[in-house]
């Protein structure tokens, strides 16, 4: 306690030490524990005035790693493999957004197993309630300032912008002291691919910044790029790991899937270093529903064709980018077109989600079976997607769409990490065709894990094909072990097949691709599930759904229970309405469920708890009202569960 006489001004200064304290971490290796502490302002024996603030404990480490040979960081003394996203702003016009906006938007990227976000340069510098959302999920966050080479004088405007240092310099001391007591907070950048060294940023900046940081936050670092390597970058004489994350960042197109598992730097030169990825990714489309709200779908609704040449104005004022697929040989085919041509905007919307689903999920697995190699081996110490959430609506480069419904994308993304709070993942290389154990945890109780996976294959009717056992012995924590041989796939199978990837680990789902090989090589022709989405072929499919909602189950809002009775259930989509039939958004799944599988074959059960976002309880007084849940599979009915009848269930 302190005593000061009325009307005197005084300062006071506390240390607390705390014996044995519970550590933040960031959700892929521990709990993002946060502690409370407590203010008051006692005046003649009553309290006058009261804050508080919630604080985690946690210390963190960067260097250049020495497999790598790029910027890598510690958190608590153990590695992490950062996994983010690029972030722009919550919305377009006021650049800002509510509390509980933002608590939904970073609860996302947790739910897609993402443990970092990259507030962009040429954005915004983010609030306090973002920070909030960050602590509390376990994402660490790299924070840059106002400057990008779109308008610092690479590409455009000048490099003596910003013209007032002063003002920019007093700004940026502001948001330090803002943002610097979280936990979340991993480093500083000066701006986005600012080059070169000494003009970019200008002197009075760079210098400026350099000095508020040493006596703001001294602990964390600052970088002043993202991304040098020359003019346009991939030149690694010109590129300083002390100036930039990278020589090079994208590339900003679809790339053939076995291109990440077989190249060093997928897209790019293969002779370059690049552990730190500050950006690569491509399009992305919101679900249909979505795509009605936003206007493109009125009455007969055109969509592109397979060679894009015709794209909607109104597509193209919504940045829609295209689904051209690169091989390796330069070629390119429309992987929205790979399932079948579409007949209507809605067949196309469900083409584009399996597309982004498969991509993004290649994407995000070729880069973890890179994770801590040797540097002439392609190793990363981390990847950010180019993007993950959008200031507007768009049909470009996120993992939820404006209206915080989960894509194709995010659904990818998830499937190659496991979700929120994932550490081991089971999956398989396009390029080998061998079995990889990704252990991205070293942390105290993650210790090394004896893996014997297993590898099946299925027809569209749920036949069983083929099975083959793998030995992958001990996989140590921070570390990949790919099986010695690869899945030997029967010469005799060159229809479309489901492959079911499993491994006897607690509360780790199976691991499921759908696939096509003929004459020793991948095929592109998934036409099979555009005709069986169509009824044209394939098995017929009942499911029977439940929902249960227990009082006590914890975090869990509602409990779905999904029963196949006959064929296969294919990539269902879950939608939770209100009584005038509205989306109840966004959708999150309970970490003690996880999320529906996107295959389940006749005779299997799944139990996926529900939890709706934070903006939707506050507007429903804390509970929104949940009238039905509807489960949309790929091929067979929609099943709609009214969740009246279950709300008294204990």
């Amino acid at each position: 306690s302190y005593f000061a006489a009325g009307g005197a001004e005084a300062a006071f200064s506390e240390t607390v030490v705390l014996e044995a304290p519970q550590l933040w971490w960031p959700h892929t290796l521990g709990d993002p524990y946060l502690y409370t502490c407590e203010l008051r302002l006692v005046v003649g024996g009553a309290v006058s005035d009261l804050s508080s603030f919630r604080f985690g404990v946690r210390t963190t480490t960067t260097y250049l790693h020495h497999e790598t040979q790029g910027r890598s960081f510690d958190v608590n003394g153990i590695p992490v493999f950062l996994q983010g996203g690029n972030w722009i702003a919550p919305d377009g016009l006021s650049l800002s957004t509510s509390p509980s906006r933002y608590a939904d938007e970073v609860a996302l990227h947790a739910r897609a197993g993402l443990n970092f976000i990259r507030v962009w340069g040429g954005g915004v510098a983010e609030r306090p309630e973002f920070y909030d959302a960050a602590d509390e999920n376990g994402i660490l966050v790299l924070q840059e300032f106002w400057m990008t080479g779109d308008n610092n004088g690479r590409w455009g405007g000048q490099y003596d912008y910003p013209e007032d240092p002063d003002s920019f310099l007093d700004q940026s001391a502001n948001v330090i002291k803002m943002i610097r007591h979280h936990p979340s907070l991993l480093f500083y950048g000066a701006g986005n691919e600012l080059y070169p060294k000494g003009k970019s940023p200008r002197s009075e900046i760079a210098q400026g910044l350099q000095q508020i940081v040493h006596e703001l936050d001294p602990d964390r670092l600052l970088i002043l790029s993202s991304m040098d390597g020359g003019l346009e970058g991939a030149q690694i004489a010109e590129h300083d790991d002390e100036y930039a994350l990278s020589p090079k960042d994208g590339p900003y197109e679809f790339l053939d899937p076995q291109r990440y598992f077989m190249e060093n730097n997928p897209g790019l030169a293969e002779d370059l270093i690049l552990s730190f990825q500050p950006e690569i990714g491509a399009s992305s489309m919101p679900v249909y529903e979505s795509i009605q709200r936003m206007g493109l779908a009125d009455g007969d609704a055109p969509f592109p064709s397979e060679d894009e040449t015709n794209i909607p104005p109104l597509w193209s004022f919504h940045s829609f980018q295209g689904y051209h697929t690169r091989r390796a040989d330069g070629t390119t085919y429309n992987t929205v077109y790979a399932y079948g041509a579409p007949t209507n905007l809605a067949g196309y919307a469900a083409r584009a989600r399996l597309a982004c689903h498969a991509q993004y999920k290649s994407l995000m697995e070729g880069f973890s079976s890179k994770m801590f190699s040797p540097a002439r081996n392609g190793g990363k110490s981390a990847i950010v997607l180019w993007k993950t959430q959008s200031p507007w609506p768009s049909l470009r480069g996120f993992l939820y769409d404006w209206y915080l419904a989960p894509t194709g994308s995010l659904e990818g993304v998830q499937a190659a990490t496991g979700g929120r709070g994932a550490f081991f993942h089971l999956q398989l290389d396009l390029g080998s065709m061998a079995v990889t154990a990704v252990h991205r945890n070293g942390a105290a109780g993650y210790e090394k894990t004896e893996v014997i996976a297993n590898a099946d294959l299925f027809d569209l009717y749920g036949r069983h094909l083929y099975h083959q056992d793998f030995n992958l012995g001990i996989v140590q924590p921070n570390s990949v072990v790919h099986s010695a041989g690869g899945l030997d796939w029967p010469a005799n199978i060159t229809s479309l097949c489901l492959l079911r990837l499993g491994i006897d680990v607690p509360n780790m789902q199976d691991n499921w691709y759908w696939l096509r090989r003929s004459n020793d090589r991948w095929d592109e022709d998934f036409s099979e599930l555009g005709e069986w989405r169509e009824g044209r072929v394939g098995p017929d499919v009942k499911v029977q759904a439940e929902v249960v909602m227990l009082r006590d189950y914890g975090v869990c809002d509602l409990i779905l229970i999904l029963s196949v009775v006959r064929g296969t259930a294919f990539n269902p989509y879950i939608t939770v309405r209100d009584s005038a039939g509205g989306r109840i958004l966004p959708l999150n799944f309970c970490a003690t469920t996880g999320s529906p599988p996107i295959v389940m074959l006749e005779g299997e059960v799944a139990e996926v708890g529900l939890v709706v976002g934070r903006a939707s309880r506050l507007m429903n007084e804390h509970m929104p009202h949940m009238h039905s849940v509807d489960i949309e599979f790929w091929a067979g009915e929609t099943i709609s569960v009214l969740v009246d009848n279950y709300l008294e269930v204990v």
